[in-house]
């Protein structure tokens, strides 16, 4: 198998898709944390939108986003997008990946490009990093972290990660990772937490401790062993 097709095959492990959710699990998350979402309080924009997806698309139809190189630092690439994943955005229901970096395409065109703000942020695809990936292909997604801060070795830069957690109940959480200061900032609606994924907090220290060493950097033995987590209340 070549490095590509190998790439493919891992990418799409990780598509949220991919990975079964049951309608249960989703009402749990719902009702225990997250107050209901009325489609009736959505901005006209997006009422418009739905208008013009029903009126222009079958529902075997796919559109492609194009994702330029600057978003997530890698080859431009398209993002399929089909009718049902828009409408999981549409209807305020489980959202998947490639709903999510389209979303990190809009904020990257509104407040990064064209702008200062890339020298303090960048974003990592969450395409490449998740905890279905950390569990199946712990050396890539090692990898592909480590290859993205070294880019920056020498900056302080905030890389921002959406980052998908399938079990035991699906959802979305937030990082905020500062490679040089070995702080991770982590975000959780379900307020869970970090230290239930042990995996995913060994798989980030592991990336930091690696990234240290390929920049020569010195730190104090009660820092060396110790990466900085830090839970922010949402």
């Amino acid at each position: 198998m070549s490095h590509a097709q190998k790439s493919k095959e891992v990418n799409n492990k990780g598509r949220h898709s991919n990975i079964p959710i049951t309608k249960q699990r989703q009402d749990i998350a719902k009702t225990k944390h997250q107050k209901p979402n009325s489609t009736k309080c959505r901005p006209s924009w997006v009422l418009a939108l739905k208008s013009l997806v029903e009126v222009q698309m079958e529902n075997s139809d796919t559109r492609q986003i194009t994702m330029e190189e600057g978003i997530f630092g890698e080859e431009q690439y398209n993002e399929e997008i089909t009718k049902e994943q828009m409408y999981e955005f549409f209807n305020n229901t489980e959202i998947g990946v490639s709903v999510v970096c389209v979303y990190i395409r809009y904020l990257y065109e509104k407040f990064v490009r064209d702008t200062d703000v890339p020298r303090k942020f960048s974003f990592l695809s969450p395409h490449r990093i998740s905890l279905v990936l950390i569990e199946a292909e712990q050396e890539f997604v090692k990898a592909y972290m480590v290859k993205e801060f070294l880019k920056y070795k020498d900056e302080h830069k905030l890389f921002i990660l959406p980052f998908y957690i399938h079990k035991p109940i699906g959802h979305w959480v937030l990082f905020v990772i500062n490679p040089i200061s070995e702080i991770i900032y982590y975000m959780d609606p379900l307020l869970n937490d970090y230290m239930n994924y042990p995996k995913m907090k060994s798989m980030f220290d592991t990336v930091l401790k690696v990234f240290r060493a390929a920049r020569n950097a010195q730190v104090s033995k009660n820092k060396f062993n110790n990466i900085s987590w830090v839970r922010v209340q949402v």
